[in-house]
């Protein structure tokens, strides 16, 4: 059987992926957060050395990372030195040099450190860590790729420091190369996003315009489609009222919960529909298919055929909403639970 470290390869690297953000809330120093971090990433490299000296510096570094006797070390990973008091037979800066030596030297001949989410940290973690990483990572053969909005990360180092700090300044103390992706094609983005979602077509075509009109950030996209996706699945409906609803208004009542949940309540409240009027009839296809499936061919054919969709729509809307103080509504009762994502259509299961 093939044995990895019998077959050593010299472009080989060591890697850790370390989420800051997800440290941000630990009581311990950012330093013990990342050496975890390289600890684990790096499990199978443990299993299969032989090395003495490097299971002796893991078992070393590891009890003090993993949480044996964390209690009794927490206060002492408190304040600025927190590696004051700790009685060790080596501090703990040589101990983690001579564990990241060892690890890039059974492993290939570079360790490569992955930072994201910096800049969402709180300003004093944000800074504590990269004054971490300045102080005990001093090694060439070490590579770190923070993957950060550089402006955002300037504005939480002012925030701790103050207004007339020059942030930029002093991240150019840990940053020698900046690397700016470029914009990302936004409609690009989404049509590769739905390409596979299939929903149905006419809800997918919603969602879209609905993301478009409010212009979602990335991040809220992701929620967004995550949301509608349990929402709605399209192999345990059958009504074709309740089809309508979830096509027409879902989508947008999901996007109001999200962005303004004073105007959601007007909307349902039937109160408010103007707007998803609006968007709803700013896409042709979207058009054409209301027209050609619920008001006939004919409506394609003038302004009067828009106006029976847009007619079309405002019927539905009451129909749904209209009677929204009553308890008898049941189409209104049941977008709520649709929107609550604990409808009888609800579905988590999906690829």
């Amino acid at each position: 059987m093939l044995k990895l470290d019998e077959y050593p390869c010299s472009d080989s690297c060591a890697t850790v992926y370390f989420d800051a953000w997800a440290s941000d809330g630990s009581n311990a120093d950012p330093i013990l957060s990342l050496i975890y971090a390289t600890l684990k990433s790096n499990s199978s490299l443990v299993k299969l050395s032989n090395r003495k000296n490097i299971a002796e510096i893991i078992a070393a570094i590891g009890k003090t990372v993993t949480g044996c006797d964390f209690s009794n070390l927490l206060d002492k990973l408190k304040g600025d030195n927190p590696f004051e008091g700790l009685e060790k037979e080596e501090s703990i800066q040589h101990m983690i040099r001579r564990f990241l030596n060892e690890l890039i030297e059974a492993q290939g001949n570079r360790l490569v450190i992955f930072i994201d989410e910096l800049d969402r940290c709180k300003p004093d973690y944000a800074i504590r860590l990269l004054e971490r990483i300045k102080h005990y990572f001093e090694d060439d053969r070490i590579t770190f790729v923070f993957s950060v909005n550089l402006e955002q990360l300037q504005h939480t180092i002012e925030a701790h420091y103050g207004a007339g700090f020059d942030a930029t300044r002093y991240l150019d103390k840990f940053f020698d190369l900046h690397i700016s992706l470029a914009e990302i094609d936004y409609d690009c983005y989404l049509r590769n996003r739905f390409s596979f979602m299939h929903t149905s077509w006419l809800f997918d075509q919603v969602c879209l315009m609905v993301i478009k009109h409010f212009k979602f950030p990335f991040r809220e996209v992701e929620r967004f489609v995550l949301l509608t996706r349990i929402a709605f699945n399209k192999e345990s409906n059958d009504s074709y009222e309740i089809d309508r609803l979830i096509s027409y208004f879902v989508p947008y009542m999901i996007a109001l919960r999200m962005k303004d949940f004073e105007k959601y309540k007007q909307f349902i409240s039937g109160n408010d529909s103007q707007e998803i009027f609006d968007i709803l009839m700013q896409v042709d296809d979207f058009v054409n298919y209301v027209a050609h499936r619920y008001v006939g061919k004919s409506a394609l054919d003038s302004i009067k055929g828009l106006e029976l969709v847009v007619s079309h729509l405002r019927v539905t809307y009451e129909a749904t909403f209209s009677q929204a103080r009553s308890q008898k509504n049941t189409l209104r009762q049941e977008s709520l639970k649709i929107v609550s994502l604990l409808s009888s259509i609800s579905e988590y299961n999906f690829e």
